[in-house]
Formats: C-alpha cells, structure tokens, sequence
C-alpha cells in the first residue's frame, strides 16, 4: 500500500544560477563565508532539486521561518558583496502558493481592489499575490483568478467569502495545476528541462497557431501536443484531465 507523501514542514531558500554559472562556486563561497549556527541552525538542512534545476535549501525545526530569512540574507551578503560579476545569481525565499477563483462582483472592481482585499483578509504582503484578468458574465458579475502564499489562500476559502466593495464575493480553492512547459505547451515538465525539439512559445495556448495571442482567439480550441500524438485534440493546450503528461 502506497503512503501517501507529506509536504514538509520546513523554510525553504532557493538558490539559481544563470546558464555558464557555476553551483559548486557559489556554494563554496557561501560555505566558507557563513557559520549556521550565527544564523540559528543548529544542525545540517535538506537539499533537493527544483522543478526548474535550482536548488533548494530546506531549513527544518522550531524557527524555520526566521532562520531561513537570515540565512538567506547572509548569503545575499556574501554573494552580492563583492566586485565579482554575479548578477546571474538569485537567491529567493519560495513560498508555497495556492490558487483561488473569487466571483461574484460588480464592475467597479478591477485587479487593484482584489489585490488589496486578498493582502489585508489574507494577512499577506500584496508582492506576494498574483491576480489575472478580471472577467465578467454576461449577467455583468465578475470573477477572476488569484494566487497567494497557501496560509493566506487556506484561510480566504475557509471563510468562503471575501468583501469586494458592496459586495460578498465568493472564494473558491483550485485545484493544483500541473506542471506546464510554455516552450512546447506539454504538460509533465517546465521549460528549463523541455525534452522536445519543438518551440511554440509564441503559439496560441487556445488554438495551437501563430500570429495571435488566446485572449483574442475565437477558434475552436485544439490542443498541437495532443493533435502530434495523434491523441484526441478539441481541447485548449495543458487543459486539466485531457492531456497527458510528457
């Protein structure tokens, strides 16, 4: 019987290096520059691979949060601190992300307003939140798409509802989305590790073609990484249940 695997419970620090940098040096440097224990680790972290090739430091224990933010602005300091060219490096603090669709909204309100009212419901920094293109039914009510730090997104579907001007607007959770590659448009991989030949980065995600953007698309969707597998296609590129990963 298969377990089923938990996500941990640590702080994480990401580490990426532009293509011709070097992981080892930067990690040489940072080593040598930096004792854990002034940072408040007392112990050796996790290291794993992301899905875009970085690597990423998992701080564990009580404290995580306040020690991987010092660790990482130690290694800023020791990275960035010198006359040397690194400006291919970043080091980051990811946070886990959770999308949410809020609806139900009059048209006074525009990606700004939901921006705010997710950053003070939610308890988070607006930097954190992404918010897509608000949308409106032909009932004239509005939706739109919203990612934010999971704690802030968990705690905006608990309540089920958000106040968006005279409104009660309503929170619902997404499920997760899969890993999409937007080099070839296949789902199962990113761009950093896409394994085909082809390039449809400028493709249209609706229909497969060139020369404009789905936004504007009014074709029929068809999927081109379904249609060259000679797999049912009448579906938009990476949509849920209907494309197989690559």
């Amino acid at each position: 019987r298969r377990v089923p695997r938990k996500r941990g419970s640590g702080s994480a620090i990401s580490v990426t290096v532009s293509e011709g940098g070097s992981y080892a040096r930067v990690m040489e440097r940072v080593r040598a520059a930096i004792d854990l224990r002034d940072v408040g680790i007392a112990s050796s972290m996790k290291l794993r691979k992301s899905a875009a090739g970085g690597l990423l430091l998992e701080v564990t224990g009580p404290g995580s949060k306040l020690a991987a933010d010092r660790l990482a602005d130690a290694m800023r300091d020791v990275i960035f601190a010198t006359d040397e060219d690194e400006r291919g490096v970043t080091i980051g603090r990811p946070k886990r992300r959770v999308e949410l669709r809020i609806s139900g909204f009059d048209e006074s309100i525009d990606a700004t307003v939901v921006r705010s009212e997710v950053a003070l419901e939610g308890l988070c920094s607006s930097a954190h939140i992404r918010v897509g293109d608000v949308e409106f039914s032909r009932r004239g009510l509005g939706s739109v798409w919203v990612q934010c730090p999971a704690d802030a997104s968990l705690a905006l579907a608990k309540a089920g509802h958000l106040k968006l001007g005279w409104a009660k607007a309503k929170v619902e959770l997404l499920k997760g989305a899969s890993l999409r590659c937007y080099r070839c448009l296949a789902v199962g991989h990113v761009q950093q590790r896409c394994p085909s030949v082809m390039d449809r980065s400028r493709c249209c995600f609706n229909y497969g073609r060139h020369r404009h953007v789905w936004r504007s698309c009014k074709d029929r969707p068809r999927c081109p990484v379904c249609e060259d597998r000679g797999l049912p296609s009448a579906h938009r590129a990476g949509a849920a249940g209907l494309c197989r990963p690559v």
